[in-house]
């Protein structure tokens, strides 16, 4: 029952929260992403259920799902840490959805007192799967997605609410170890020693809020956040539960966007793990928490929180910080709205540096009667790339997101909107290839859900960078360079000793490059896994690791061509690959194609002169340009002398009235090298001057010299005086 309810009011909420990280043709989980394949999860208390029973005849009958979405056919193993006998193992088809629901036995995996047990559930899976699970109760439900266990860390603070009362409705939390000898610590103080699997469950009698708690661990631990009832604002009818698995601080970010429901003003708290964590506000009006006031900001030390209330006109609020801090967003209870609309809800914010292409969601899938009408989906994307935004419903084509409006916020260059999520029954597909985020929420009467749909969950305390794109982004995609720049971005403190900070290629160790923060590589074409690894001042190690492949350039191998006006212009390529595209340009901005394959004719006859086309040649995404050249010229032209007679002992000489192209001289078919030359006594021979041009049929003209021998010339000379006589 709910704190100040009407409990007639009764309800079973079946929140499916799906989500999924897709980058390029693979999904990696190991990577930052909310894809994996090895979970750790137990249920925390719901309202008014403090000694179990659970699903039993309790105080409340309370109902526990697990759900998780495939991509590829996978087979899941569900192993009870503390009953073997429990096990058990489902097959899972691509694309599909899979709901669990525990069964009175199986609820072992929920606490409600506190305290160690060895009662969690671990998941796991052959393929990459996304996973999150459901606590249900009367009018009183959350949800929760479940990070995978490369995305756990060992330093968490506690972000919750305030609960009305001690004992029945508790803030707490559950802290859940992965490996034997996992020591855990609050604030300092140890709270005890875990093995594998076990489950700490804290609630204490004496604090109404855990908020700003900090909780440790020697080795990575799950951690949930678990309130069986809480009222937001403090005093405010009604009460839900929240149930949130948190992220380690190591995600944490620095920039956000909160977006605002159509409720109009929801609440908002900011914790910070670091002393002297500035944090800058854009929106919202401060109305708790602890803080000193700055200029402009906000100082928090570490532990500390800021709440806010932001509304629907401010167009979001833009959070800013100097160093890295967690941001929740909160749905009040209903009787801050009129009419009375939703209840109590919290959702992790995404920060900007935890942006993905892909997320893939679904509204409510009610199962029994719901008071939950109205589904959203929130999307949060830079604003200059928002128009790129798509989604596909129900496996259709793509198309520009529709029922809602883009909300700017300028002060942080991002922008969100609330999309209305209309097929209870269809999945939305999210894309937007620059980056996005997603939340989503619904409303009914006394009730509502709020979660985070889709973001990356990278650590953000040790990262590194390969040609400036996060390791995580890379992973799995492919390459065309030749040259790498590897980068380590490390935000605590190194070991003293030497080889703080190694780094390996495909297993090799590169000594050269040890304790280098930033260096390069030459990669040869093939599959490449760079893997770092780091040790703090405290001797501890971390090691991240991500793989691409790196594509060989296709070849273009090509001659020029020189052609005569109406000539044959056709260019072959040498060596073309079966398996590569080739395509033909007019010019080097490769926006005029003149068309594809391994050869090509140009459609209209190029006039003389030299002109150069441009070839794209694509392998599998990897791209190699190239040019050729085309000489066309005129054909050859030649007019030789007119024929010539000359006087025998005198020199004739072989010219030609005009020309175009190169000019040899033949007599009989035989190449003359002297074109200066006395002719014999009496000889007539033609000669024949030709003109040709590379390319181009030769042109030619002939010429008659004929030496006339002296007593002609007499003969002809005394005919010429008797003519005038």
């Amino acid at each position: 029952m709910k704190f100040m309810k009407n409990y007639t009011v009764v309800m079973m909420k079946c929140i499916l929260l799906t989500f999924c990280f897709l980058c390029f043709q693979t999904v990696h989980g190991q990577n930052g992403t909310t894809f994996g394949k090895d979970f750790w999860l137990s249920y925390g208390r719901n309202v008014g259920v403090v000694n179990g029973n659970y699903g039993k005849g309790g105080i409340l009958e309370l109902i526990f799902q697990i759900r998780f979405v495939a991509t590829e056919n996978t087979t899941v193993n569900l192993e009870f840490t503390n009953n073997s006998a429990l096990n058990s193992s489902v097959n899972v088809s691509a694309g599909q959805v899979y709901t669990k629901t525990l069964t009175p036995d199986e609820m072992i995996a929920v606490h409600s007192n506190g305290g160690r047990s060895n009662t969690s559930l671990h998941i796991t899976s052959s393929r990459d799967i996304s996973l999150y699970i459901v606590n249900m109760s009367q009018a009183s439900n959350d949800a929760s997605g479940i990070m995978p266990l490369d995305n756990l860390g060992t330093d968490y603070y506690h972000l919750s609410y305030t609960s009305p009362a001690a004992g029945i409705e508790q803030d707490g939390c559950l802290i859940i170890a992965t490996e034997d000898g996992t020591a855990v610590y609050m604030n300092g103080t140890q709270l005890t020693t875990l093995k594998k699997g076990d489950v700490y469950a804290y609630y204490p009698d004496d604090v109404p809020e855990l908020t700003g708690y900090h909780f440790t661990a020697s080795k990575p631990v799950a951690y949930f956040a678990t309130n069986s009832c809480a009222l937001i604002p403090k005093g405010v009818e009604a009460c839900d539960c929240l149930f949130q698995q948190l992220a380690p601080v190591s995600s944490w970010g620095k920039n956000f966007l909160v977006p605002v429901t159509s409720r109009g003003k929801d609440r908002v708290r900011i914790v910070a793990s670091e002393n002297g964590t500035e944090v800058k506000l854009s929106g919202g009006t401060i109305v708790g928490g602890n803080y000193t006031p700055g200029s402009g900001s906000v100082i928090l030390n570490a532990g500390q929180f800021v709440e806010l209330e932001v509304k629907q006109e401010e167009n979001g609020c833009f959070v800013s910080a100097n160093k890295p801090v967690a941001v929740n967003s909160y749905l009040m209870g209903s009787k801050n709205f009129i009419p009375y609309s939703g209840d109590p809800a919290m959702a992790m914010v995404p920060p900007f540096e935890q942006t993905i292409p892909r997320v893939v969601m679904a509204p409510f899938a009610q199962s029994t009667t719901s008071l939950v009408t109205e589904h959203y989906a929130i999307i949060i994307t830079p604003t200059a790339t928002k128009t790129a935004t798509t989604v596909s419903i129900g496996g259709g084509g793509e198309q520009a997101l529709s029922g809602g409006k883009w909300v700017d916020n300028p002060s942080s260059g991002y922008s969100y909107y609330t999309m209305p999520l209309t097929n209870p029954s269809a999945t939305y597909v999210f894309n937007n290839t620059e980056g996005l985020t997603a939340m989503g929420y619904g409303l009914g009467s006394y009730e509502s859900y709020y979660y985070l749909a889709g973001s990356g969950s990278r650590r953000l305390d040790v990262d590194f960078y390969v040609n400036e794109i996060h390791y995580a982004e890379i992973d799995g995609k492919q390459f065309c360079l030749d040259r790498y720049e590897i980068r380590a971005d490390v935000k605590y403190t190194m070991h003293s000793a030497p080889g703080h900070l190694k780094w390996a290629i495909d297993g090799i160790d590169e000594s050269a490059a040890t304790d280098k923060i930033l260096w390069d590589k030459i990669l040869a074409p093939g599959e490449h896994t760079i893997t770092m690894t780091v040790k703090d001042e405290y001797g501890d190690i971390k090691t991240l690791s991500t793989t691409f492949t790196v594509l060989g350039h296709p070849n273009i191998e090509i001659d020029d061509l020189e052609v005569c006006k109406g000539g044959n212009i056709e260019f072959k390529l040498k060596n073309p690959s079966s398996q590569t595209t080739y395509q033909w340009f007019a010019d080097d901005t490769y926006g005029n194609k003149l068309g594809e394959g391994l050869t090509f004719k140009p459609a209209t006859a190029p006039d003389p002169g030299v002109h150069h086309y441009y070839i794209k040649a694509g392998d599998a995404g990897c791209d190699s340009e190239g040019s050729v050249k085309l000489t066309v010229g005129q054909p050859p032209s030649v007019t030789a002398m007119d024929d010539l007679s000359i006087c025998f002992g005198q020199e004739a000489k072989l010219e030609v009235k005009a020309s175009d192209g190169d000019l040899k001289w033949t007599l009989n078919g035989s190449a003359i090298s002297n074109t200066t030359f006395k002719p014999a006594a009496g000889s007539a021979n033609e000669y024949t001057v030709t003109a040709s041009k590379q390319g181009c049929a030769d042109a030619s003209d002939k010429v008659t010299v004929t030496a006339i021998t002296a007593s002609l010339q007499g003969v002809a000379t005394l005919r010429t005086n008797s003519s005038h006589d």
